[in-house]
């Protein structure tokens, strides 16, 4: 037994406990220019003892002085209920099959699980209990195979529950005090086989999503790869012959059952920003530069696709007059290539990495220009881009890559008042824009270096991003606008702040201030080479020519 300090502060004595979960884990989403975020402002989840050393076996202790079982949770009537009767818990009614105790692992669970959307599912166990998985002494054995942790992540209300929701072919009793595996239901950490079905570990993937990782904990993304081949591939006239090679490591991964995407956007006179998209369709509804090996519906302004079964290359045509005809006159002058290979395995989307090449329509590929946000500090909570949205297509691994549809053409769609643009998007999202609820895992969203590369976040050149359109007021009393970069990315922070508070009347002032020191044009007809926007943009890039 010893003196707990943690902050200066002496909280007792404790006995030496074995850990479950680690610090570092948290520290992943929750900390701030290399320092650990302290909950409550104050209280450090790493422990010290009374010397000031650091004590390696005791991580959440100062969080178990209050998180235990000695009160009821401050979630009940809350996070469970979130999910079980959202109705109910927006109209604030109450129900005791809510109640659980206030335990680490019930608050942890179910803030991440029920509340605040964790960025990258909850049966990725490994981000937090990396090192502490083992089926016989960490979070997988038997006598944690209960109800109580079922609960902490599905937010049920009772194993019939799990039964009659979640689990609809198993037959759960209505019991909440026998282990899983003493029932004579599931087998238990050594394989024996109870009623059937499977251990802990084995229902989980060995605490892996099963989207991001193989059983044996490799990461698919870092597995499978993909490179543009720059040499093999080349333009002669329109014609751009695209080539690339995938290899893999240690996965049983057939190359064949690998269906890549080809994606091609323009970027707009010598900014960073796309002027046309791969997404962008033309006048018969195909897209304009996006293709997908083997698929039935052939996309015309792509053609001799090349793939020999069981090898590892592909390659493709493409039509890049499809591109500079569909924008304005002389603004597309690099290409964007990029591969979003997709893969299932056992019915699971897979979540990938895509990759991408900036060609130059005079000196052919070039260095891609240094890019602001640091994909791997996105992967700190999210593990890998894209495997909780676009359907682990891909997608992930490359910030270029999603600005290839993310781009200032367009209005955001989900958010009012943002542009589709990436810096719009996101910040909209980080900023858990329109719900009261939400916090940025730093607790504020002025932690920029969380996601950026140091010194990138200053207001944006204008010679080097092209305006943006942002969209319209939910109400359509604030039409879209079409304004410059430095309102369509730091000002959408501050639109998110004021929108999530309803004060409309600070998002007209914010627009006054933008209109006085900048530029805000309504434009109710965006993306159309006879818009505002194309007007716009035509005037402030001939500044810079």
């Amino acid at each position: 037994y010893e003196t707990l300090v943690a902050d200066g502060l002496a909280y007792g004595s404790y006995a030496a406990v074995t850990p479950i979960a680690n610090v570092d884990g948290c520290a992943k989403c929750h900390s701030a220019s290399g320092k650990r975020y302290l909950k409550h402002g104050h209280i450090d989840p790493a422990v010290t003892d009374d010397s000031g050393a650091t004590e390696d076996n005791i991580d959440f202790l100062t969080c178990k002085i209050c998180h235990n079982t000695s009160r009821e949770s401050h979630s009940t009537d809350g996070f469970i209920q979130l999910l079980d009767d959202p109705d109910g818990a927006a109209a604030g009614t109450t129900a005791t099959a809510y109640n659980t105790d206030s335990t680490l692992m019930n608050d942890v669970h179910m803030s991440h699980a029920m509340e605040f959307d964790y960025p990258q599912g909850m049966n990725n166990c490994v981000t937090c209990h990396e090192g502490y998985m083992s089926e016989t002494t960490g979070i997988f054995k038997d006598a944690n195979f209960v109800f109580e942790t079922c609960r902490s992540c599905h937010g049920v209300t009772s194993l019939q529950a799990l039964a009659n929701a979640s689990w609809p072919n198993s037959n759960h009793p209505d019991v909440t005090t026998a282990t899983c595996v003493a029932s004579g239901c599931h087998a238990n950490a050594a394989g024996d086989n109870g009623g059937g079905a499977g251990s802990f570990a084995e229902l989980h993937n060995g605490g892996y999503n099963k989207a991001i990782y193989t059983s044996a904990g490799l990461k698919y993304a870092d597995e499978v790869t993909f490179s543009i081949d720059t040499t093999n591939s080349t333009l002669t006239g329109n014609t751009l012959h695209v080539v690339f090679t995938a290899s893999k490591g240690a996965t049983t991964v057939d190359y064949d059952d690998l269906v890549p995407y080809v994606y091609v956007a323009g970027y707009g006179y010598d900014t960073k920003d796309f002027i046309i998209s791969n997404h962008n369709k033309d006048a018969d509804g195909n897209r304009l530069g996006e293709f997908g090996f083997g698929m039935d519906d052939a996309n015309p302004h792509f053609s001799n696709e090349t793939h020999t079964a069981g090898t590892s290359t592909w390659s493709v045509d493409y039509d890049i007059s499809t591109l500079t005809a569909n924008a304005p006159a002389d603004s597309v002058r690099r290409i964007e290539v990029a591969v979003a290979p997709r893969l299932s395995v056992d019915g699971t989307a897979i979540a990938l990495s895509a990759v991408s090449e900036t060609y130059d329509l005079t000196d052919g590929f070039v260095a891609a220009a240094s890019d602001i946000v640091d994909v791997t500090k996105c992967n700190n909570c999210h593990e890998q881009l894209a495997s909780t949205f676009h359907g682990g297509s891909g997608r992930g691994g490359s910030i270029v890559v999603c600005r290839m549809c993310h781009e200032p053409t367009t209005p955001a769609g989900h958010y009012e008042m943002q542009s589709r643009s990436i810096d719009s998007y996101v910040h909209a999202i980080h900023s858990f824009q329109g719900d009261e609820e939400g916090y940025y895992p730093n607790f504020t969203v002025t932690s920029c270096e969380s996601c950026h590369v140091a010194d990138t976040y200053n207001v944006p050149d204008q010679a080097a991003s092209l305006p943006g359109v942002i969209a319209e007021s939910d109400d359509a009393t604030i039409p879209a606008y079409v304004t410059g970069p430095a309102s369509r990315a730091c000002g959408s922070c501050h639109r998110a702040t004021l929108i999530t508070a309803e004060d409309m009347s600070g998002v007209r002032s914010l627009n006054k201030h933008v209109s006085d020191n900048g530029y805000l044009l309504e434009d109710g007809d965006y993306n159309s080479t006879t818009t505002v926007f194309a007007a716009v943009v035509e005037k402030v890039m001939s500044l810079f020519e």
